[in-house]
Order: structure tokens, then sequence, then C-alpha cells
């Protein structure tokens, strides 16, 4: 009876791909078959270092660092975050994270992260979107590898304007300003991974 009403509902209300609009079918979920091959990814989980490590290098201590897909001006990801960001479909983050979370755990590269924390938006901010669009996407990810998640241990200080339209220069010098640490960290003793 289920597949019956769940037939039915494609047919009235039927569901779209958030890259190219086709209409999505049975299995489909976010994405159609055609886009989710052609999303970019980036490999970075099996390479011992990888440009996004480079990025980092000498700014902020890190151990690792990765990208799940690559983000050109154009493509795919960029209309598939508008959605996830802007247009309230949170579950683009579920699907990615489901995603990511598969690869990692194939290649055990985080078989030692014991939390998961997802990078926070300002409060007021929050207020307004309704969710952290990497939220759903770090608890995912946090499944899949046997980790916990939690979103309370970076706190976001100061409501900025986008950063999307800024240089790597510009955003990644102030981003460590803006994020602090509960008066009480639980950090201490733990691997942790910020998505």
């Amino acid at each position: 009876m289920a597949k019956i009403i769940n037939e039915i509902n494609n047919i009235l209300l039927p569901r779209a791909c958030f890259g190219c609009n086709a209409q999505l079918f049975r299995g489909e979920h976010v994405l159609c078959a055609v886009c989710r091959h052609d999303v970019p990814l980036t490999d970075h989980n099996y390479l011992e270092e990888n440009a996004v490590d480079r990025i980092f290098y000498g700014r902020i201590p890190i151990k690792k660092a990765a990208s799940f897909v690559y983000f050109s001006k154009n493509g795919l990801i960029k209309n598939v975050l508008h959605w996830l960001k802007y247009k309230n479909q949170e579950q683009i983050g579920g699907f990615f994270g489901d995603w990511c979370g598969t690869l990692l755990k194939e290649s055990g590269q985080l078989k030692d992260i014991d939390v998961v924390v997802p990078v926070p938006l300002h409060p007021k901010k929050l207020k307004k979107r309704g969710y952290n669009q990497v939220g759903l996407f770090a608890r995912h990810v946090a499944q899949h590898i046997g980790a916990d998640y939690c979103d309370n241990w970076l706190i976001k200080t100061k409501n900025t304007k986008t950063q999307t339209k800024k240089g790597r220069q510009t955003k990644v010098p102030r981003m460590p300003l803006l994020l602090t640490f509960p008066k009480i960290s639980p950090i201490q003793g733990f691997y942790w991974s910020t998505m």
C-alpha cells in the first residue's frame, strides 16, 4: 500500500533533482543519476597530502584537511549548495554526509576521530536560517565513522557578513578569531574533526 501511495505522490508532486531539475525516479534522492555521476569528487580522503592541507600549513595547527568535492563558480555544486543554504533544503546536507561518510569509513582515514563538530553559525544567522547548513552533513559523517556528534563545542562570537565573496587571504586568517570554545571545554583528550 505504501508503494502505491508513493507512486501516486510522485505523479502528483514529482520530486526534482537539485542539480538539473529533472524528475527523480525511484531510488534517486536529491540528485538524479546523471548529476550524481557528474559530482566532482576530490578523492582527498585517499591522499596523504592534498591541496587543502597546503592551504592551512603555517596558518593553524591541523593534522589533516580535505574537501569532499571541487567547487566552481558555475558548476553543479554551486547550485546544490545554494539550495542547501538559502532555499531550506537541509536534506541535501544529509545526502552528502551519507556519501562522504561512506567513503571515509571505507578509506579508514578518520578511524581515530572521537567527535565531529560542525563549524557553527552565529545565533542570529541560525535563527534566520533555521538550521546550520553543515550540521546534518556532520551528523551523518559522524554516524558513518562511528564518532559522536557535538554541535556545542565551538561558538561563533561575531555575526559577520557573507564570506562567499571573499578570497582565501581575507577569509581564513579571520576565522579563528570568530570562533571560541565554551568556558568549560570538553575537547581535551579527544580527537575531533570540524566539518
